[in-house]
């Protein structure tokens, strides 16, 4: 949040990192976003530790400084730095000029990385496939379908999916999306989230299934999930825009980034969380390995794996208007134009237009899940 406030003229790290990254200075884009991230962890790390921190108890008629021992060495810590900062001048402006930057440099080893063959090879050809191949076709094929045609599908597949309250909110809302007059924006948006989820469940679902396997491998992916959830969001941009450059790829790359984390996290837990009893039955039936997982895991671990999806789907919403600074044609695009300006209905039009979309899809599969729950007995 605090590089969207830079929007509405916040001062602060998120103004300058929004400046850096439109000059397109990811040396200078990295530092700063690490800082905001170290930051954000102190704060976490300090938080959580005194959650679980126990009382001290002193005993009757202790001292008062040795109650207040750590409280009084702050104060003294922080009047000696002041002192020693008026009298040394260099302390005092330490960190104020960005004397120690490494923004250059950064600059430097980030062009020397992208100018080696092999990385030009992938990345050009990677690029070059995915938007003439995939994504500039899938999103003419949605812009090209009527918006009624569009609607109709939408709540044919809620009623499909989630049952008939989750049909009537997915006709109400994409109803209203339409009478606003942003149907392509919308639309484009709509592709964007699609295109991320997708490719992240075809990378992050096999990722997610040879890692539960084992007590180890589980460990070490659920622990890369909490470390990246720890990570701004808009984090994930760098990396795009140093693969990919400015286009449609580095927008769904930073989206499917974002949401590969919920979708490995719960696939994971419910395929972890599967009764052993269940596949000790499969195997003494003599399935084989695919068979357990398609007949027996897998449809007892759907219902939480579907929290996955779900969340994966929020995630990539949220990140489209983050994206936004990439330079967009969807909802989040305009929103970015106008969260500086005054037009405040415009705003909140968009704005309310992304949420109902949302709120469609979360509508429907929390629906399904719920269903599900029920017929496997889990609720």
């Amino acid at each position: 949040m605090v590089v969207l406030t830079a929007f509405i003229g916040m001062p602060g790290l998120g103004a300058k990192l929004l400046a850096m990254m439109n000059s397109f200075k990811l040396g200078r884009s990295f530092e700063i976003g690490v800082t905001i991230v170290l930051v954000a962890v102190m704060l976490d790390r300090l938080s959580k530790a005194w959650v679980v921190k126990q009382p001290v108890h002193f005993e009757r008629g202790a001292p008062w400084w040795e109650r207040h021992f750590f409280l009084l060495a702050a104060v003294v810590a922080f009047f000696g730095f002041l002192l020693f900062s008026m009298e040394v001048q260099f302390a005092d402006q330490i960190g104020r000029k960005q004397h120690f930057s490494k923004g250059k440099e950064i600059d430097g080893l980030i062009k020397g990385f992208l100018d080696i063959d092999g990385v030009q090879a992938v990345t050009g050809w990677l690029r070059w496939f995915l938007i003439t191949k995939v994504l500039i076709p899938f999103r003419d094929t949605l812009l090209w379908i009527p918006t009624s045609s569009f609607i109709l599908f939408i709540t044919v597949f809620s009623l499909w999916l989630g049952g008939k309250k989750p049909a009537i909110y997915a006709f109400l809302f994409f109803c209203f999306v339409a009478s606003t007059g942003w149907w392509d924006r919308s639309v484009i948006t709509l592709y964007t989230v699609i295109s991320a989820v997708v490719l992240a469940m075809l990378i992050g679902l096999p990722m997610a299934i040879w890692a539960a396997r084992s007590d180890k491998w589980s460990r070490r992916i659920l622990l890369f999930c909490d470390t990246a959830q720890t990570f701004p969001s808009f984090i994930y941009l760098l990396p795009a825009i140093m693969l990919f450059g400015i286009n449609d790829v580095a927008v769904i790359f930073s989206i499917l980034i974002f949401t590969l984390v919920p979708l490995v996290r719960y696939t994971v837990e419910g395929l972890r969380g599967v009764p052993p009893e269940m596949t000790e039955a499969a195997d003494m039936a003599g399935a084989s390995r695919f068979q357990k997982l398609i007949n027996v895991q897998l449809p007892l671990a759907l219902p939480t794996m579907a929290v996955g999806f779900n969340q994966a789907i929020m995630f990539a919403f949220f990140m489209v208007i983050i994206a936004a600074f990439i330079g967009t044609q969807d909802l989040g695009q305009e929103l970015q134009r106008t969260l500086a300006g005054t037009d405040l209905g415009k705003n909140f039009v968009l704005g309310l237009c992304v949420s109902l979309m949302a709120l469609t899809f979360d509508q429907t599969i929390m629906s399904w899940t719920e269903k599900r729950k029920k017929a496997l007995g889990l609720k």
